[in-house]
């Protein structure tokens, strides 16, 4: 009994709205909410404004990247390092596309494994912050690693990222410069930050090229 009361409580909650803090008591002598007595009735909520309404539009900072829309087919450098071993060569795909409605930009990129290469895959967003008015990237890795990071934007045909890569092996920060070469070719170049003792300058980790 009391299961089924609290039940219609909760959808007469839902159904009439939640009743305002402090709502109006009923006249003298006539009781709150007594039927014909629509003064006594707790006002309805009114309902919150979408945050995105039809008129939304994804921003238009996203389309300084469209250049990277499509899939394409790349071969890389593993430059020499403690971390990735002797320098050797590697094939990879790539991949960019809107999503979430245009409001994002999904990425994906593998390097295929071989007997010299480990191997790689990563995914993640690009998007536009629009309080900080800069790019923004999330991503994830198949190593447990996540990064984010952020750009001005475009500079000329480049465009910078920057930001922390977190792991199993700890965090350090990143750079990766994405240069468009032509209608069909881009190129990628990571490098990771030395620790502090080495003044804390940007190593080269690999350089991508891309053509679709």
């Amino acid at each position: 009994m009391i299961e089924r009361r609290l039940t219609g409580l909760f959808i007469a909650a839902v159904l009439g709205g939640w009743p305002g803090v402090g709502a109006a008591e009923g006249p003298a002598g006539g009781a709150a909410g007594a039927p014909g007595n629509t003064s006594s009735r707790a006002p309805v909520a009114s309902p919150l404004p979408p945050v995105t309404g039809p008129g939304a539009k994804p921003p238009a900072e996203l389309e300084q990247l469209k250049f990277l829309h499509g899939r394409w087919q790349c071969t890389g450098k593993q430059l020499a390092s403690p971390l990735f071993g002797p320098e050797h060569r590697f094939t990879a795909i790539a991949e960019a596309k809107a999503a979430v409605d245009g409001f994002w930009d999904q990425f994906n990129y593998e390097e295929r494994r071989t007997k010299e290469h480990h191997g790689f895959k990563a995914q993640g967003l690009w998007g536009w912050d629009q309080s900080a008015k800069h790019l923004i990237r999330v991503g994830a890795t198949n190593a447990g690693d996540w990064d984010y990071g952020s750009s001005p934007g475009s500079d000329g045909d480049k465009i910078v990222w920057t930001g922390e890569l977190t792991g199993p092996l700890g965090r350090t920060g990143y750079r990766q410069t994405i240069s468009k070469k032509g209608e069909r070719e881009i190129s990628l170049v990571l490098e990771l930050k030395e620790p502090a003792g080495a003044a804390g300058k940007y190593a080269p980790i690999s350089e991508v090229d891309c053509k679709r």
